[in-house]
């Protein structure tokens, strides 16, 4: 399941702000921002963000990075 810290290395990667992402996967702000800095999230929202990611061609790593498929 996608970290924190992978959210963030993929939203810069695609150029988006938190707050674009939050309103691609119905989450508030504060919530993210927390996340992106280590704290816990809901799974159900985890789930969101990595299938939004996926989507747009990010690839989750095993040791804790992301790349992006062609």
């Amino acid at each position: 399941m996608i970290s924190g810290r992978q959210c963030r290395a993929a939203r810069a990667w695609l150029g988006w702000s938190q707050v674009g992402m939050c309103n691609r996967v119905s989450l508030y702000r504060q919530q993210l921002i927390a996340f992106e800095k280590g704290l816990d999230l809901e799974d159900d929202a985890r789930w969101r963000i990595e299938a939004v990611l996926v989507c747009e061609g990010v690839k989750l790593q095993k040791n804790g990075s992301i790349s992006l498929e062609p």
